[in-house]
């Protein structure tokens, strides 16, 4: 079992001026972890359980040293710059052996161990929207904080003595939300309209290496639309606190190295772009693990749902579409791949000639979905499931994911599918799979 964990670390930043350490209200839950260990110990006496936690390394030695404590070992310093375009320092926890070489670079210090993990760079039009620019193209954008509003400066804000009177006006303007260093003009970005800004939630969404718009509906409609400001300094809040895509793997790749669950650790051009796909394999302890033996000997039937499941899991944000990304990340240029139809076996079940000719493809698309429905609703045992259906229409697949449309023609499709729909409490994943490979 790998048990990660981190605490707030408000009472520890150096963003913080007013910070107390550890023995903070928030950040004191670090001595939770002892307490937790022991519960997990209890609960699951015969595994081998090992711990990775994170904090930021701006802490005091005094502080640290406490955590070291608790943790029982020294820290390794990981930031994401080396390979990726945010900084996002952090101390790390892992009794795990560093694995080197690859383009991993161990240096032992006084504090922690710094690994750089040095490799190439995606371009950063990846990374942006259409026509979006970083001011300065070399740098780093600095890491992200927490984006609240205040009615007064915080106490001894970070970086405000280095701002120009033009970029203390636009702290002031923006309300105190981030610290001053931030406005550095080499921290900053120019818009599709030349505009100069900072980078919002959707943009630190893609930096920190998580899918496009995955804390969008973290709010309803409703209070979307009623607090916009309120909706965006959430967003930032989930981003800040979360760890970085790239960088936590590859810590956690550690110790499953060690227990040879893995082959091979990831290479930094595996972890610095998160549209690659990539395979590390089992290793030769699978069975040491009880890793589930099922997933190399299915029958056809497990084979099926195991695809399935796995095709549900890209699930997009709304739900009811699957969106299989390819290695662009950016708003602008996020690109849907068709399903790779050849990973099952295709047969004929039903069929029927149209009624009229010359429509379009959309419409026959959207018509053929009410009869697989109807197909899947002839078995009782149907009723109340989940299922994938691959469309080869991106219009038709987004129209009957909504269930709704502009469009008159299938408008009138999609009141009786999601009828049906409704009636036999079905749950469908739509997927969208290029017209010859579609069936």
């Amino acid at each position: 079992m790998l048990h990660t964990y981190g605490s707030p670390c408000q009472d520890l930043s150096g963003l913080n001026g007013t910070r107390v350490g550890v023995c903070g209200k928030k950040s004191s839950l670090i001595f939770e972890i002892p307490r937790i260990r022991r519960l997990l110990r209890a609960v699951f006496p015969d595994a081998e359980i090992k711990e990775v936690g994170g904090m930021v390394p701006s802490l005091k030695d005094e502080d640290q040293v406490e955590l070291d404590g608790v943790t029982g070992t020294m820290p390794i310093r990981l930031c994401p710059r080396h390979f990726g375009w945010v900084r996002r320092p952090r101390l790390h926890w892992s009794k795990a052996k560093i694995v080197k070489g690859d383009g991993a670079h161990v240096e032992v210090k006084r504090r922690y161990a710094e690994v750089q993990l040095t490799g190439k760079r995606t371009g950063i039009s990846m990374w942006l929207p259409r026509k979006w620019k970083l001011r300065i193209p070399s740098v780093c954008v600095p890491t992200f904080v927490r984006g609240t509003r205040k009615k007064k400066p915080p106490f001894l804000p970070a970086g405000l003595s280095t701002l120009t009177a033009e970029k203390k006006k636009r702290y002031i303007a923006d309300e105190y939300a981030v610290p001053p260093y931030q406005y550095k003009a080499c921290y900053t970005l120019l818009d599709s309209n030349r505009k100069i800004v900072l980078p919002n939630s959707a943009i630190r969404e893609v930096f920190m290496g998580y899918p496009q718009d995955c804390t969008f509906a973290y709010w309803s409609s409703q209070q979307r639309r009623d607090d916009p400001c309120g909706h965006e300094s959430a967003r930032s809040s989930l981003i800040r606190n979360g760890f970085h895509a790239g960088a936590m793997p590859w810590v956690m790749g550690l110790q499953l190295y060690e227990w040879d669950l893995i082959r091979r650790m990831p290479t930094v051009e595996e972890v610095a772009d998160p549209g690659k796909q990539f395979s590390l394999a089992f290793g030769s302890n699978r069975e040491k693990f009880n890793v589930n033996q099922e997933l190399v000997e299915l029958s056809e039937g497990d084979e099926a749902v195991a695809l399935a499941r796995w095709l549900m899991g890209l699930n997009s944000y709304r739900g009811g579409d699957i969106r299989q990304l390819g290695r662009t990340l950016s708003a602008a240029k996020v690109t849907t791949q068709g399903i790779n139809s050849d990973m099952c076996e295709w047969q004929d079940i039903i069929s029927c000639r149209w009624k009229l000719s010359g429509e379009h493809s959309n419409d026959l698309e959207a018509r053929a979905y009410p009869l697989c429905v109807h197909w899947r609703l002839r078995r009782t045992s149907s009723i109340g499931t989940r299922y994938v259906h691959l469309v080869a229409s991106m219009v038709a697949m987004n129209a009957m994911a909504k269930g709704r449309s502009s469009s008159q023609r299938l408008r009138k499709v999609l009141l009786r599918v999601n009828a049906l729909i409704l009636g036999g409490h079905l749950a469908p994943s739509l997927a969208y799979a290029h017209a010859p490979e579609s069936g």
